[in-house]
């Protein structure tokens, strides 16, 4: 979550026939795009949602996995959907993905200010690689956390 338009996710779920699969995302016109894809034909155990991860309306510990990429930086409350992430796992599941972490790539953090928040693409406060390992650390058990310039991958078990 967000599925985005599912460029990045869609394509590896052709191989987990037995998973149910739920992809969500708060606007309407990337669900559509994620739906109507060539990545999503013959995808019968995945479902499209809209919804908020910030107040997602799953009982808690609905799920195995929870994947995020490139969505955290983007959520407007990002401590509700670490939360709402948190809640929905099951014990011993993963969350994992990655997000933009401020203070690695001067250009990068321009770029970001100048052209990704005005458009509305990425929404402040933005984690610094250390402040988003922290705040996993304070949530799951078993956290990893590696950086690829200004970006952040992340692995955690609950």
């Amino acid at each position: 979550m967000p599925v985005g338009t599912g460029v990045l996710s869609l394509p590896h779920y052709h191989r987990m026939k037995s998973a149910k699969i739920v992809c969500l995302d708060y606007s309407e016109q990337m669900l559509q795009q994620a739906m109507t894809s060539p990545a999503a034909r013959g995808l019968h155990q995945v479902k499209f949602v809209r919804g908020d991860v910030g107040n997602l309306q799953y009982l808690d510990g609905s799920f195995d996995c929870v994947l995020s990429l490139n969505g955290l930086h983007a959520f407007p409350n990002k401590m509700a959907a670490f939360h709402e992430t948190y809640r929905v796992l099951k014990k011993g599941g993963t969350f994992t993905g990655c997000c933009y972490v401020k203070g690695q790539n001067r250009i990068t953090d321009l770029f970001v200010q100048a052209f990704c928040v005005p458009m509305g693409f990425f929404t402040p406060p933005f984690d610094t690689a250390a402040s988003l390992e922290e705040r996993l650390r304070s949530m799951y058990r078993e956290v990893k956390v590696t950086r690829t310039g200004s970006f952040a991958g992340f692995v955690c078990r609950k």
